[in-house]
Order: structure tokens, then C-alpha cells, then sequence
């Protein structure tokens, strides 16, 4: 089975993968990956422990939900990244329960569409706080 992601970091931390059952493992070059994830600062996860439960459902879930992104950025700030359709980078967070990235997808979507019609310049959507969404010109 393919790592569920390879885990890169921009500080030339080694590269490893985070297996499907989020162990976090060092990185061979011939086994495919469905996301790779770009860390912006910090320490990659340690290799041999496992990934953080919150960021590994969100994984999961974004597999399932966005088959067509397959690259993240992560931050501790702003946990899991996507650039969009239209260009802009959607702050995600992390999931702390079942079915969280679902209902803050759906979320981007009823806002996306808002902006769009009111023709919005958007830079950033954050959707990290279900119930405190922002965007930023």
C-alpha cells in the first residue's frame, strides 16, 4: 500500500513518510505517496513515533474528500494548508473529532461561493474555528 504521506520540511529535516496507520517512518524513494506535505518551520515528526491523532484524521479524511489535492502545508500555527481553485490559500487546521474536515469543507465552499459573487479579493480562508471563518484581502 502507498505511505498515506510524505512529509517534507523546508529546515532539510530528513524526509519521512506517515504510513496509513500514521506511523511516521524514514522515506525510501521508490514507494509512492498519496499527499506530500510540506512543513513550514519546525521539527519533522520524529521517526518511529506515531502522528498527531488530530492531524492524522484530518489526513485521512482530506484523502477521501479531496482526491484531486494532494499537497498540504503544514504549520503549528495554522495546522494543514491547501492552495485552491481560485488561488487561495485555505487554512484548515486539524480535525479533534470524526467527520471535522467534512463540515469545514462544506464551509469553504458555502464561503467561496459568497466571495465569488461578491467578486471579494481573497488572499487567505481560514476556516480553522468552524464558527469564527475569516478571510483576509
Amino acid at each position: 500500500a502507498p505511505a498515506l504521506a510524505d512529509w517534507q520540511n523546508v529546515n532539510n529535516s530528513p524526509e519521512v513518510w506517515i504510513d496509513q496507520q500514521g506511523k511516521v517512518q524514514r522515506a525510501l524513494n521508490d514507494v509512492p505517496a498519496i499527499l506530500t506535505i510540506f512543513q513550514e518551520s519546525g521539527e519533522s515528526p520524529a521517526l518511529g513515533t506515531p502522528l498527531d491523532d488530530k492531524i492524522l484524521r484530518a489526513l485521512k479524511e482530506l484523502v477521501t474528500l479531496q482526491p484531486g489535492v494532494t499537497r498540504y502545508t503544514y504549520s503549528s500555527q495554522y495546522g494543514l494548508i491547501y492552495t485552491d481553485a481560485h488561488g487561495w490559500e485555505v487554512r484548515l487546521g486539524v480535525a479533534d473529532r470524526d467527520g471535522e474536515m467534512g463540515a469545514k469543507l462544506r464551509l469553504v465552499q458555502q464561503i467561496s461561493e459568497q466571495l465569488v459573487m461578491t467578486k471579494q479579493p481573497v488572499r487567505v480562508l481560514d476556516v480553522r474555528f468552524a464558527d469564527a471563518p475569516y478571510y483576509v484581502k
